[in-house]
């Protein structure tokens, strides 16, 4: 004869100990008050083919409310005479006992209580199966506790009537090839569109816990990497719009720093590199060629008070070739390096 299982049951975790932070919240679940005013939350139990879990509301009579884990939708809610100790579960149906040792036969097929003959019972649990008792395991009302279980988090105060589901993972759609939303472990959020798998076509990705927290890219996403066009706002204030490849800024784009310094131009393997403009925090104005993020190659740098210099730069200084004109009208031409004119 095969055994049937318990339903599984799992110690609460003080709120303090969980960082709800890492979860998205899926759905709420209230207690039926129209069946029963008094009605609260005691425990939440698993089936262990992980089909559903069940919310254990209600003292004397018993009520066991049954939802599917996938979809949280609601199946059914058995009312067991008395206070029911235990519960065992196979194939869409539970069984349980009371007090009384009245035994009884829970059905989600036809969501139906029938009571059972003590020697069915008996055969249905042989004596080697351990029995699990239904209580609540903790004596701190009004006080929210949490269960993790899986991808999910179930949290609820003891004698409360609102039980909060939260997730991790695909909270929210399709994942796999369409649109939805995916919680990571570390509080990484992304909503968007999904193609075997990866993150590929539009999305949003909000970034959790790290040196990133904060930090927010919208954009194409090819294979889980930044790649097309997109938008990263740093929570500092910084700010990039344009071309990605490969995760890194490449192409076109511009970057304005929150301190009020903008770049626009080219960029190669995340640096700027090739032509571009960049207004200074001082108001000076480069236009030129960049490589690796610096002053690179021929340029005009215009500085506020109308001092222009034309010619050749390399690291962000004057070298070789160029000419420095003064507001005044006088220049200085010749052969430059390190920024200084040591060739006329």
């Amino acid at each position: 004869m095969k055994k049937f299982i318990l339903l599984l049951s799992f110690p609460l975790f003080f709120f303090s100990q969980i960082n709800q932070d890492l979860y998205t919240e899926i759905a709420q679940i209230n207690t039926p008050s129209s069946v029963d005013k008094y009605l609260s939350i005691y425990e939440v139990l698993f089936t262990p083919d992980d089909k559903y879990f069940v919310v254990n509301m209600g003292y004397k009579p018993s009520y066991f409310a049954v939802y599917e884990l996938e979809t949280q939708k609601y199946i059914t809610l058995f009312k067991v005479p008395g206070w029911a100790d235990y519960l065992y579960y196979k194939d869409d149906v539970f069984y349980t006992s009371n007090g009384k040792s009245q035994q009884f036969k829970l059905s989600i097929n036809d969501q139906s209580v029938n009571r059972l003959k003590k020697i069915l019972f008996e055969q249905i649990n042989p004596s080697l199966c351990n029995k699990i008792k239904i209580k609540s395991q903790s004596s701190r009302p009004y006080v929210e506790e949490c269960i993790p279980y899986r991808d999910y988090l179930f949290c609820w105060k003891y004698i409360g009537d609102v039980l909060k589901i939260m997730k991790t993972g695909c909270v929210f759609g399709d994942c796999i090839n369409g649109k939805g939303t995916y919680t990571y472990a570390n509080g990484d959020i992304y909503e968007g569109e999904w193609k075997n798998d990866k993150r590929n076509g539009t999305g949003t990705y909000t970034f959790g816990e790290g040196a990133n927290e904060g930090d927010v890219y919208t954009g194409d996403f090819k294979d889980n990497l930044y790649h097309g066009n997109g938008t990263y706002t740093w929570v500092s204030g910084d700010k990039y719009v344009g071309e990605y490849r490969d995760d890194q800024e490449h192409g076109q784009g511009t970057m304005t720093w929150a301190n009020g310094q903008k770049y626009a131009g080219e960029w190669k393997d995340g640096e700027m590199s090739g032509q571009g403009t960049i207004i200074l925090t001082s108001g000076d104005k480069y236009v030129g060629e960049f490589k690796d993020s610096s002053r690179n190659g021929n340029g005009t740098y215009t500085w506020t008070d109308g001092t222009v210099y034309v010619g050749e730069w390399k690291n962000d200084k004057r070298n070789g070739t160029g000419t420095l004109t003064w507001t005044d009208g006088k220049t200085e031409s010749g052969y430059w390096q390190n920024g200084e004119l040591i060739e006329k």
